[in-house]
């Protein structure tokens, strides 16, 4: 094979053995990467992210000379809900801008692929919480420079990260990607202008965010500085990561805090829910707005190839919210 990947038990753990020597042992050429799995600590972004440097000390790719204009995008799965859509977004976008993506790890990746991440000028970090340890390996063992943005939700926050981009690997056809983002970004203000003068503004008195960590950031800042007027925004994500500029979340939330997001929950007011169905169980459907951006999904089908990143990410959810408030208004009137 071209990759042994051994997940270890409990038991293995327990017993001490040590898996890696009896599979090479076994008189495998192939390179072997081996997780200890026993106990119960961490997140699945930290087994993640353990698994992805494990794997790539595995195969210690070669320093090569990055191609000129080539990235790869770390830390993107499809194991986060709509993980797939939005790595195909970022992947138009780049393209667009003129890059070449050289490796999306995490998605679509084959294990002969992995010795040629080398060949990026630059490895672009979407979800730190995933990629940030493997990242980190490349740029220890390769060389390899590293960027980690803010994922690029909403229409602002995708000129951003671009630009950030930009800032380290110029762009060769950053104008096409200005004037794409500058079209939609008309054309969106013009439509959303009209719902305006019929409904008002989007506005809720509470928002409650809770999502992986970049997820629920990189939302937190779209929903604030772009898509509506939120009164009390609160997010439920670890502190690392959060924007810098003015405080985006009026309260901050561990992702443990089971007291606090059920007391949030059960006194929504024109309130809105950014999160998955174990929270959305928890509200009033006539009272709170519920639109799902992380697992578990068990209320809604997504099928479409529309992501939640991206120029086509932004459109997606800003008609939904809008689309999501019209219906409520309408409730309300009848």
């Amino acid at each position: 094979p071209p990759l042994l990947a051994i997940i270890s038990s409990c038991a293995a753990g327990l017993i001490g053995d040590d898996i890696e020597a009896i599979a090479r042992g076994a008189g495998l050429s192939c390179p072997i990467a081996v997780l200890d799995s026993s106990g119960l600590a961490g997140s699945f972004a930290d087994g993640w992210d353990k698994a992805a440097c494990a794997v790539l000390s595995a195969f210690l790719p070669e320093q090569t000379a990055g191609q000129a204009n080539a990235v790869n995008l770390i830390g993107m799965t499809s194991a986060y809900y709509n993980g797939e859509n939005d790595a195909h977004e970022l992947m138009r976008l780049l393209a667009l801008a003129g890059y070449r993506v050289n490796a999306v790890l995490g998605c679509d990746m084959s294990a002969a692929d992995l010795s040629g991440l080398t060949q990026a000028a630059l490895n672009i970090v979407v979800h730190d919480e995933l990629g940030g340890g493997a990242a980190r390996l490349l740029a220890e063992i390769c060389g390899m420079p590293c960027i980690a943005p803010l994922p690029p939700y909403g229409r602002a926050g995708t000129r951003k990260w671009l630009a950030e981009i930009g800032r380290v690997l110029p762009a060769p056809r950053a104008d096409a990607a200005e004037e794409e983002i500058t079209r939609v970004t008309r054309e969106d203000f013009l439509r959303i202008n009209e719902c305006k003068s019929l409904w008002g503004e989007l506005r809720y008195e509470t928002a409650l965010i809770r999502a992986p960590r970049s997820t629920a950031w990189g939302i937190a800042q779209a929903l604030r500085t772009e898509w509506a007027d939120v009164c009390h925004l609160a997010v439920a994500a670890d502190a690392e990561g959060a924007p810098t500029e003015a405080a985006i979340a009026d309260e901050i939330l561990s992702e443990t805090d089971a007291l606090r997001t059920q007391e949030l929950l059960s006194t929504m007011e024109n309130g809105l829910l950014l999160a998955s169905s174990n929270e959305s169980a928890h509200i009033n459907p006539k009272r709170a707005q519920y639109f799902g951006v992380a697992y578990p999904m068990q209320d809604a089908l997504h099928l479409t190839d529309c992501p939640f990143m991206g120029l086509r990410g932004a459109r997606h959810i800003e008609e939904q919210l809008w689309n999501g408030n019209i219906q409520q208004r309408k409730i309300l009137i009848s």
